[in-house]
């Protein structure tokens, strides 16, 4: 930056040089008596003045050729030198005739102020090309930075292994698909989401599933054997104990954990007489899938699995880390970042789907199949509500329909049942005993 400052500080002065000599002229020649200078200029005569006029344009066609030459010529020992001497040609090629024919200077006045010129055209142009070394001086002093110390022209093989070692560790260096910070920066967000489309898909063609059956509920009912154990233990606190507030709190709501653990058992049974049914060898239909956590969905995946069969687990990660049930098939445990990649893998081979009493996430699921299948953005099929006490109180269908939200036959896309044996009886008559067609592409 420096050498090119230096360079248009030269231009100007020489611009500066070329107004004065023109106004020498001027005053000379042109400001008096001006229209009979004109008049006579014409005929042939003041030689001189025409004479210096023609160098003048001479003089600044070279200073523009050379001025071209700086910034368009790669800046070296040869051209730098030449450019120099091209200078000091432009300058004393008109000034010669000029000053001699205008003011009488002498000629080697003029010689030496050109060659004077030439000497600070010469510097300026040779300062201008020290980009080189000021290149290599801020390399190595880079490379002491990054912990490589280096001299400016590497020729040793230690020097040479330390600019190639800084070169090949650098993010920039590293392969696309390696580079971690790059693919989860926020414009490599739509190929994150076409990777969660594909992996699962890929799998589970590999896996040969050929249809599942979707099964939804609370990630925070257990066992019958677990909620038996804690309740006797609050049982026993609270009776050796002073009668203790919180206490009994934890016994209620170990009560009423009990009262819904034959959901768990349910889930659990439904998923093994499924399985045990479909998924006999080198067939594999009606394979419960999940979304890959405790409770309802840790049943299901186990009645698979008790039963020798295959069954699949969609987890998610969350801000509290949510780890999958151990009886998913390891080949078919999938994890997502996005909600929405996750829903459509619960649907994309689905022929049936069962919904046991849960939270937000089991309402958003269920009700989001409602609507696709309402409006016709999926075929219809089996949605089995397990307990009935508890969807009749959760929701009233029958009073959206008295009040014209949904209409009366919209009632009709799903039914409410309360056993294993009830979700296997709704799902055969669906199908009328056979097997639905894959269309997993669809």
């Amino acid at each position: 930056m420096k050498g090119k400052k230096n360079i248009v500080a030269g231009f100007l002065f020489l611009a500066a040089f070329m107004i004065y000599g023109f106004i020498l002229i001027y005053l000379r020649d042109f400001a008096p008596g001006k229209a009979q200078w004109i008049a006579e200029y014409a005929t042939g005569k003041h030689f001189e003045s025409r004479l210096a006029h023609v160098h003048g344009n001479l003089f600044a066609f070279i200073n523009i050729v050379v001025g071209y030459l700086l910034l368009r010529l790669p800046i070296g020992a040869f051209s730098a030198k030449w450019i120099s001497w091209l200078t000091l040609a432009g300058m004393l090629m008109p000034l010669g005739i000029l000053t001699e024919v205008m003011f009488g200077v002498p000629p080697a006045l003029v010689l030496v102020g050109g060659i004077s010129m030439h000497g600070c055209c010469d510097g300026l142009v040779r300062r201008g090309g020290r980009h080189d070394a000021s290149d290599c001086t801020r390399r190595k002093n880079l490379s002491t930075k990054r912990g490589h110390t280096v001299s400016a022209r590497p020729g040793s093989d230690d020097e040479r292994d330390g600019l190639l070692g800084t070169i090949t560790a650098s993010d920039s260096y590293r392969l696309a698909y390696e580079d971690i910070d790059f693919l989860a920066s926020d414009d490599l967000r739509p190929l994150r989401m076409q990777l969660e489309l594909l992996k699962p898909e890929h799998a589970l063609r590999q896996q040969g599933i050929g249809s599942t059956v979707v099964v939804f509920g609370s990630a925070r009912i257990v066992s019958l054997e677990e909620a038996r154990a804690k309740l006797a233990e609050c049982d026993a606190q609270i009776t050796d104990g002073p009668p203790d507030t919180h206490m009994e709190q934890e016994r209620a709501a170990a009560r009423r954990q009990l009262a819904h653990a034959h959901y768990y058992e349910e889930a659990r049974r439904f998923s093994e007489l499924i399985s045990r049914r479909f998924q006999q060898e080198h067939r594999r239909d009606f394979v419960v899938v999940t979304g890959g956590g405790p409770g309802i969905m840790e049943a299901a995946n186990r009645g698979a699995f008790e039963a020798g069969g295959r069954s699949i687990g969609l987890n998610i990660t969350l801000p509290r880390e949510q780890a999958p049930n151990p009886f998913i098939t390891p080949e078919l445990a999938f994890r997502f970042h996005y909600f929405a990649l996750r829903k459509m893998h619960f649907l994309m081979r689905a022929k049936a789907l069962v919904a046991f009493p849960g939270g937000y996430g089991t309402l958003d699921e269920l009700f989001e199949v409602l609507t696709l299948v309402q409006t016709g953005k999926m075929p219809r099929l089996p949605i089995v509500l397990v307990g009935s006490e508890f969807w009749s109180r959760l929701i009233d269908f029958d009073y959206l329909v008295e009040e014209q939200f949904i209409a009366a036959q919209d009632v009709q896309l799903f039914a409410r049942v309360d056993t294993a044996e009830q979700i296997i009886d709704v799902i055969q008559n669906f199908y009328g005993g056979q097997t639905p067609a894959h269309d997993a592409g669809a």
